[in-house]
């Protein structure tokens, strides 16, 4: 298990450096950067979680940032991560993934981006080449979209916007302001709000709909479901809490003064370990010898998946009796709560895709935290025995050279 920790540790770190394009590719979508490739200064310093950051420069590998309020105006040939909870987005990347609960975005992607958040706009200076994925709650729209739009919002607004492939949007109300061109098909919930369609150029507009018996079939299997999700994962959390209360107690003592910060550090390590620890399973899959280890990689890494809203749940729970009420309850009582209030943010419309999205980046990453905490403190303890036996032996001898 700790060749497996180290394997898994290197191949994840080693994701960072590995760059996704030729540099030359980079001088077709970055003005910034017309000298030749042997002139351009390219950082490394690709990772970085702090409270503010403020970021320019070229980067030629995938970058992670994340704070509570980042301004990021670099150039990134490769993939570019950006989370917080006040994100401005103003450089150039190749692909992006942004989350935040205030997004501003006037970056300019070379493929596709990936954007969730709360309030979420985008300039007149935004543009992708391909598609772009989108959910929020409010969406302000501009820019240029070089292929498909998938959207998922409680309102959007769309004004001075050029889409030249199809639409999918699903939201309560969508409202369209001036100099609006579809090239490809508009599609839209029917029960959407819509406000000044007959502004937009649109090349062809299609709805969808649900039957109303299908509505009520579908929403009492959807109670039906999370009752028992519900059930069963607070179950399981008490089984595993009767027989192993140590994992919890430890996530406690971790995060007994978490901050804001911390915990995009966690999520950080949970989307390296989302994205990176499939992919070297699948690597493995393909050797001979390594087949059985994949295949129980994999299986580990899907219950993983699973337990994220129990330790989250927990650590909510946790906190919200401990900061909030200001008492110290049983861990029981933590994860019963913890967990169903989990549960319920993420039936919230619109942003409940956004909520178990973050739940899930920070559950992979306290479960991270606790399989490489364990080998650090077993490390220290065991220099903490070498240093007092070197100290008792000196004793000893100093002891026995005062007796001659």
């Amino acid at each position: 298990m700790e060749k497996f920790k180290k394997l898994f540790l290197v191949f994840v770190l080693a994701l960072l450096f590995i760059p996704c394009v030729k540099a030359e590719e980079i001088k077709t979508y970055d003005t910034l950067l017309t000298s030749e490739p042997t002139n351009v200064e390219y950082r490394k310093d690709n990772m970085k979680a702090e409270d503010d950051l403020n970021l320019t420069g070229n980067y030629n590998s995938s970058t992670f940032f994340a704070g509570n309020s980042v301004y990021d105006a670099t150039n990134v040939d490769g993939i570019s991560f950006v989370a917080g909870n006040d994100v401005n987005i103003n450089g150039n990347y190749e692909y992006g993934f942004v989350a935040g609960n205030i997004v501003d975005v006037k970056g300019k992607y070379q493929k596709d981006v990936f954007v969730f958040g709360n309030m979420v706009s985008f300039s007149n200076e935004f543009s992708v080449a391909k598609d772009m994925y989108l959910f929020g709650a409010t969406v302000t729209l501009n820019g240029n979209i070089g292929r498909n739009l998938f959207v998922a919002a409680d309102k959007l607004v769309l004004e001075n916007v050029t889409i030249n492939g199809d639409v999918n949007v699903s939201a309560s109300s969508i409202t369209f302001g001036d100099n609006v061109l579809v090239n490809g098909t508009f599609k839209y919930n029917e029960d959407a709000y819509l406000s000044n369609m007959e502004k937009a150029s649109i090349s062809t507009i299609l709805t969808y709909e649900i039957e109303d018996d299908f509505k009520e079939v579908n929403r009492f299997a959807a109670y039906q479901d999370f009752l028992l999700s519900v059930v069963g994962l607070i179950l399981l959390g008490v089984i595993i809490y009767a027989l192993c209360p140590s994992a919890f107690e430890k996530l406690k003592e971790k995060t007994n003064n978490y901050t804001f910060v911390e915990g995009l550090k966690d999520s950080a390590a949970g989307i390296l370990t989302l994205i990176g620890y499939p992919i070297f399973m699948l690597m493995l899959l393909f050797t001979v010898i390594c087949i059985p280890i994949s295949i129980i990689g994999l299986i580990l890494y899907g219950i993983a998946i699973y337990m994220t809203t129990l330790f989250v749940g927990y650590l909510v729970g946790d906190l919200l009796f401990r900061k909030a009420i200001g008492k110290e309850v049983s861990g029981y009582y933590s994860i019963i709560i913890g967990v169903l209030i989990v549960k319920i943010l993420k039936l919230i419309p619109f942003i409940g895709g956004f909520i178990s999205f973050i739940v899930l980046c920070l559950g992979l990453g306290l479960i991270v935290k606790l399989l490489f905490s364990k080998k650090n403190k077993e490390v220290a303890s065991d220099v903490n025995i070498i240093e007092a036996e070197v100290k008792e032996k000196k004793t000893t001898k100093k002891v026995k050279k005062e007796e001659k």
